[in-house]
């Protein structure tokens, strides 16, 4: 479930399937082939997450950047823009129709290379194709590393590092059926695109999406959700629980019911018990059990999870290979 400003936009697994097979037929029209790399540079949202999956429908290896927004500063921005894609060497790159005209000429493209822009119907194929014969050991797509201290590094993944990783990672935090995730995590950090997209994926799973802009504006729309939709795992960066805490009203926070919620996990930031415990003071009323709060440490270099807390006090170590 897609959960946009103006709308709720809900997509069964079978309806993502055909989505993602007409847009490998997209692709495959715009001459991608097994093995090539494709950028995509989309707001966060159905037809970004389909369009990553038909490139691996087709065996191709997507990578997501990040889409310009009002939080990143535009000459860091366009410094990431032109260094990662130049790193790249795409065969395709594909933008929304909204991404800004002085921002293309930031975009390095390999030899050969398209370019195609998104909207106005054109991601709406109907065409069907069928999927690529897939080896194991063949690279799934890059993720790249947070770049805190310089450009971003590109990480290719196996598609049996990502399983493996999943495997790991659902085993550490007891994943059933009944789970449902909400997540206003970007794709193109390993927390979002692991977590919160690849799992339930793989797993099956409901999961509730917002735009991380959204959210930003409207911090309270995660409490709202997570209560509405009754989710039970949500995966968190340290400074969103000081936040929530300090930017949500006490009547506010009265009408939502927080039970479902069985793990809230602080990731890619270090964790500050001042944080936990301000949150906990806050959303306590809303029936917040008090063993949600989880750890985990993770790096895009080992596809996501490296160490993971558990809710009986047990901690699972698990190290994943970054490539097989």
């Amino acid at each position: 479930m897609w959960k946009g400003e103006m709308e709720v936009q809900t997509v069964t697994f079978g309806d993502f399937r055909a989505l993602v097979s007409g847009q490998a037929a997209f692709l495959r029209k715009h001459g991608v082939i097994s093995g090539d790399t494709v950028i995509l540079v989309m707001p966060q949202g159905i037809s970004l997450m389909a369009v990553f999956m038909a490139a691996m429908y087709l065996g191709a290896i997507p990578s997501i950047l990040a889409y310009p927004n009002f939080k990143v500063d535009p000459s860091k921005y366009r410094f990431g823009l032109s260094g990662v894609s130049a790193n790249l060497k795409a065969r395709l790159v594909v933008v929304d129709d909204t991404f800004p005209e002085e921002l293309m000429e930031h975009l390095r493209f390999g030899d050969p290379c398209n370019l195609v822009k998104t909207g106005a119907g054109s991601l709406a194929q109907s065409a069907q194709v069928a999927h690529s014969p897939l080896n194991p050991d063949q690279i799934a797509f890059i993720q790249h590393s947070a770049g805190t201290t310089g450009l971003q590094k590109g990480v290719a993944l196996s598609h049996s590092a990502v399983l493996r990783q999943i495997n790991h990672l659902a085993s550490a935090i007891r994943l059933t059926s009944e789970d449902r995730i909400y997540s206003w995590l970007p794709l193109y950090h390993d927390m979002g695109l692991i977590a919160c997209f690849m799992l339930p994926l793989v797993c099956h799973l409901p999961v509730v999406m917002q735009s991380p802009t959204d959210w930003v504006m409207q911090p309270g729309t995660m409490i709202r959700l997570i209560s509405e939709y009754r989710c039970s795992l949500a995966w968190i960066p340290n400074f969103t629980l000081q936040f929530l805490a300090r930017s949500t009203r006490p009547e506010e926070r009265a009408q939502y019911d927080l039970s479902s919620l069985r793990m809230l996990i602080n990731c890619s930031e270090p964790v500050r018990a001042n944080s936990m415990d301000e949150f906990l003071a806050a959303f306590q009323p809303c029936h917040l059990q008090t063993n949600v709060l989880q750890s985990c440490y993770a790096m895009a270099e080992t596809v996501f999870a490296a160490t993971q807390s558990g809710s009986n006090g047990q901690h699972f170590l698990r190290f994943v290979e970054q490539m097989a």
